[in-house]
């Protein structure tokens, strides 16, 4: 049985007829017939949920996260420091506006921070909760908004390396 949450989630997820078109809200009700789509689709909402309580819990410094998520996902630990490489060096969301632009693009949560350079932990603790796949689709977006060829390729082939192993091990 729905609850009041869920009512309003369900109004919430109307409200982007305008943004999507009946199109894809057809398209959607169709692939819900499907069992290997509901098993996805339950799927990312429990990685959305871990989002959003790993956003609560950005406090924690990157530090003592990173080594841990190195030992479980080392896959995605390798994509997330080169990521945080790019960043730092400003080759990749050169501005917070560009910051939170891209974190309203790919559904991440909002980022609270008043400067660039603070939004790097919140940012991270974002995609932690993404599969090494969807950080990869994530980041391959942003690659093609990248500013140098060299990092385009750096970046390519990081993806590209990382996608090929995941799907490997499927």
């Amino acid at each position: 049985m729905m609850g009041e949450k869920e009512y309003a989630l369900m109004s919430d997820l109307a409200k982007l007829l305008r943004k999507h078109g009946p199109e894809a809200f057809e398209s959607l009700a169709g692939l819900l017939s499907s069992p290997e789509f509901i098993e996805k689709f339950s799927a990312i909402l429990m990685s959305t949920a871990t989002i959003g309580r790993a956003s609560v819990s950005s406090r924690r410094p990157l530090a003592r996260e990173l080594p841990r998520l190195k030992e479980v996902e080392p896959e995605k630990y390798g994509i997330i420091k080169s990521f945080m490489a790019e960043f730092e060096a400003r080759r990749i969301l050169p501005s917070l506006k560009d910051v939170n632009r891209f974190v309203a693009e790919n559904n991440l949560p909002e980022i609270k921070a008043k400067s660039r350079s603070r939004s790097i932990s919140q940012l991270v603790h974002s995609l932690f909760g993404l599969s090494s796949e969807e950080l990869g689709k994530i980041l391959a977006g942003l690659v093609k908004q990248g500013r140098s060829d060299s990092s385009l390729s750096e970046w390519s082939e990081i993806i590209t390396k990382g996608m090929s192993r995941s799907s490997k091990r499927k």
